[in-house]
C-alpha cells in the first residue's frame, strides 16, 4: 500500500539571492528587519499547513506576534501593515490575501 501524499512541507530552500530580490529590498527599506522576519515567519505558517493558509488575518498576525514575541512587536496593527505591503509589492497573492 503506497504511503499517502503530505499535505505539508518539512522544509522549503531559501535561495542564496533572496536579498537581491528588489521586493524583499523594498520591505527592508518599508519596515527594516521586522519585516522582513513577518514575511519569513508567515512563509513557514503557510507552509507548515500546505501552499495557502485559510485564516482571517487578526489570526494570522496574533500568531505571528506569539511566534516573535511582544518584545520586538507591539501591536498586531504592524503585522498587518507588513501584509498588506507583502501584498502591494508582489510578495502574497493580493486576490487570496483579501479571501483571507
Amino acid at each position: 500500500m503506497p504511503r499517502q501524499p503530505k499535505k505539508a512541507l518539512d522544509y522549503f530552500p531559501k535561495d542564496v539571492n533572496y536579498y537581491d530580490d528588489d521586493r524583499i529590498a523594498d520591505l527592508l527599506d518599508e519596515f527594516g528587519p521586522i519585516g522582513q522576519t513577518i514575511y519569513d515567519v508567515i512563509l513557514c505558517i503557510v507552509y507548515k499547513n500546505g501552499y495557502y493558509l485559510e485564516l482571517p488575518l487578526d489570526k494570522l498576525a496574533r500568531m505571528v506576534v506569539r511566534y516573535i514575541g511582544n518584545r520586538w512587536i507591539k501591536s498586531k496593527d504592524v503585522v498587518l501593515q507588513v501584509i498588506h505591503y507583502c501584498a502591494e509589492i508582489g510578495l502574497f497573492d493580493i486576490d487570496l490575501l483579501r479571501q483571507n
